[in-house]
C-alpha cells in the first residue's frame, strides 16, 4: 500500500488527501499516517520554500498548485529505488 501511495503522489501527481482516499477506498487519516511513514523511512522529502514557478524534477506538484497535502514532497534516491525507477 505504501508504494502504491507513493507512486499516486510522485508519477500521478494526486495532491490531495481525499483523493487518495478515494482512489485507494481508506479513510482520510490512514492516507495521512502513510504518507508521514514514506518521510520517516526516508522515500519523500518535503520541499523548502522557495522554489520557482516550474516543476522540479522529482516533484510531483508544480509551484502555484493548491495541496492540502502538508508539503510538496520531492521523491528521494531510496524512494525511487524502492518504486523501482531509474535515477534522474
Amino acid at each position: 500500500m505504501l508504494k502504491r501511495i507513493l507512486s499516486l503522489i510522485i508519477n500521478d501527481g494526486v495532491v490531495h488527501y481525499r483523493d487518495l482516499s478515494r482512489t485507494l477506498d481508506i479513510p482520510k487519516s490512514l492516507v495521512e499516517q502513510m504518507v508521514w511513514e514514506l518521510q520517516r523511512l526516508g522515500y519523500l522529502n518535503p520541499m523548502m520554500q522557495g522554489c520557482t514557478s516550474a516543476k522540479c524534477a522529482g516533484c510531483s506538484v508544480g509551484c502555484g498548485t493548491e495541496s492540502s497535502l502538508q508539503n510538496a514532497f520531492v521523491l528521494t534516491g531510496k524512494g525511487r529505488d524502492f518504486l523501482g525507477k531509474s535515477g534522474t
